[in-house]
């Protein structure tokens, strides 16, 4: 009668290793550095871009210690935690 859908949570895949979250956040990243530009003094704004871009690709890759999270996400749980409290391994 209704069709289930197997995966409710799959990712939307761009290109091979890209996903539609991977683009969003480096345009967002992209966003916020052209916001924050005219900050930046103007001879150094070329690396300046160059920089939020490859933070924005580096932040969007899937962690190694947590693969279900991206690394943006592993951060702000390390930030976030309580560091007054002992996690026995």
């Amino acid at each position: 009668m209704y069709s289930l859908p197997k995966t409710i949570k799959k990712e939307i895949l761009i290109m091979p290793g890209i996903t539609l979250a991977d683009v969003a956040i480096i345009l967002g990243m992209f966003m916020a550095a052209f916001v924050l530009g005219s900050l930046v003094y103007m001879p150094l704004r070329p690396f300046y871009y160059v920089y939020f871009a490859t933070l924005g690709f580096y932040l969007s890759r899937q962690s190694k210690d947590n693969p279900k999270k991206r690394k943006y996400q592993t951060i702000i749980l390390m930030l976030r935690c309580n560091h007054n409290t002992y996690h026995s391994i």
